[in-house]
C-alpha cells in the first residue's frame, strides 16, 4: 500500500505531493527497520531525505527526524561511521531550528511561551542523539 502511494505521489510534481512521497519513503524505511532489512531502510530513508532537502527549509524538524532514522538504520547495519554522520546532521538541524525559534521569540509580540516550549523540547532531544552518536563512535563497547 505504501509503495503504491509512493508511486502515485512521485508522479505528481507539486511540492505537497512530493512531501507525501517523502513520508511514504519514511514509513517504508520504518517498516524495513522493523523487519531488520537495514539496507532497504537506509535506501528508503535516503530517498525521503532527498525529497525533504528539495522542499523543506534547512531547519525543518522533519529533516532532523529523518537524519536520526537514517543514523539508526546505519547503526543497526554496523555502518557506524555513516551513523555518526547522520546523527551529527540531525543535531545540526535541531540547532538551526532552535536558532530560528529564538529569533522568532525575540520578534514575537506578546507571550513568547510557545517558542520557549518548542525550544525546550528540542533541547531535550539533543542528549539522546549525542548519546547515540557516542555509541556509534565506540560500538564494541556498547554494541549499538
Amino acid at each position: 500500500m505504501l509503495d503504491l502511494a509512493k508511486i502515485i505521489f512521485k508522479r505528481q510534481e507539486t511540492k505537497e505531493a512530493q512531501l507525501y512521497a517523502s513520508q511514504a519513503h519514511l514509513k517504508l524505511g520504518e517498516v524495513s527497520v522493523e523487519s531488520e532489512n537495514y539496507v532497504q531502510a537506509v535506501e528508503e530513508f535516503q530517498a525521503c531525505l532527498n525529497l525533504q532537502e528539495q522542499y523543506l527549509e534547512a531547519h525543518d524538524h522533519l529533516l532532523a527526524e529523518t537524519h536520526y532514522q537514517v543514523g539508526l538504520a546505519f547503526g543497526y547495519n554496523s555502518q557506524y561511521d555513516e551513523a555518526v554522520v547522520q546523527f551529527s546532521k540531525s543535531i545540526e538541524v535541531i540547532e538551526k531550528r532552535m536558532a530560528v525559534l529564538n529569533e522568532q521569540r525575540k520578534e514575537a509580540k506578546g507571550s513568547p511561551t510557545e517558542y520557549e516550549k518548542d525550544i525546550e523540547e528540542l533541547k531535550e532531544l539533543l542528549p539522546e542523539i549525542r548519546e547515540k552518536t557516542e555509541d556509534a563512535k565506540s560500538p564494541s563497547i556498547v554494541g549499538m
